[in-house]
């Protein structure tokens, strides 16, 4: 299983590897997540409420990485400073604008 999810998450990104898959393979089988909630590219997008604002923004995912705490993140950006941690998906990041807009309302 470990060999499909590596090959899986390696497809996904256009065939290449990338620096710390090894690790979120083995984080995601460890914690029984088998398939990411997100994808890399413009197949899949993700939305996130900007705090002070009534705006929603929706971005496509342009990586899944591991930080130096061994957390996953996603990058919403083609810049890899700017990471999104991956257990923030359905709290600070959403994978429908409904679900953001929601929320965004419930901040108010």
């Amino acid at each position: 299983m470990r060999e499909r999810l590596f090959e899986l998450i390696k497809e996904g990104n256009g065939g290449y590897e990338f620096n710390g898959l090894e690790r979120i393979v083995d984080h995601l089988l460890a914690a029984g997540v088998i398939v990411p909630p997100v994808e890399l590219g413009s197949r899949h997008k993700i939305y996130y409420p900007v705090k002070g604002t009534t705006i929603v923004y929706e971005t496509k995912v342009y990586g899944i990485g591991v930080d130096e705490d061994g957390d996953i993140v996603i990058n919403p950006t083609e810049y890899p400073e700017k990471v999104i941690e991956m257990r923030g998906v359905g709290k600070t990041v959403f994978l429908t604008r409904e679900e953001a807009e929601k929320a965004l309302a419930e901040r108010r």
